[in-house]
């Protein structure tokens, strides 16, 4: 798996070290397994060394893939941020990828304190009752659920 991120596009640059760190993270999970499996001894045994090379291939991948994308040249480039197409060197390139931020309207229904969300939950859905609107139907349904089962 490793070795076939060589033959990823450029474009995957992300996914290429997503899956060989992960790789890294297995085969480290595998070497303190078999080490812990294994008799103490004062010498290296065989394999150790073979664990230990085989975790240095998915680093060199890193490694190597991160080197390669650092030396591309190309105004036009894009790459892949979280499922996204990003060009490189927009300045608000970042800007399109925040996600969108609701305001709460009553504050108390995030309240830290658990009595005031309560009582702010409470309100919320008898005002909802009374209004009854598409909007807020889904919500009562829910509040409703949720309040049985607590």
């Amino acid at each position: 798996i490793v070795y076939a991120t060589n033959f990823f596009k450029d474009f995957f640059f992300e996914a290429v070290v997503t899956v060989n760190l992960t790789a890294l993270l297995v085969l480290t999970t595998l070497f303190i397994s078999v080490s812990q499996s294994l008799p103490p001894t004062a010498y290296v045994k065989m394999i150790d060394i073979w664990l230990i090379f085989t975790q240095m291939i998915p680093f060199m991948e890193v490694l190597l893939h991160t080197w390669m994308d650092s030396h591309r040249v190309s105004e036009d480039r894009e790459i892949n941020h979280h499922g996204k197409t990003l060009t490189v060197g927009d300045e608000d390139v970042f800007d399109e990828v925040k996600p969108p931020v609701e305001e709460v309207q009553d504050s108390a229904l995030v309240s830290r304190n658990e009595k005031v969300m309560v009582d702010a939950r409470r309100t919320f859905y008898e005002n909802a009752m009374e209004n009854e609107d598409d909007k807020h139907a889904r919500c009562l349904e829910i509040g409703q659920t949720t309040g049985k089962v607590i």
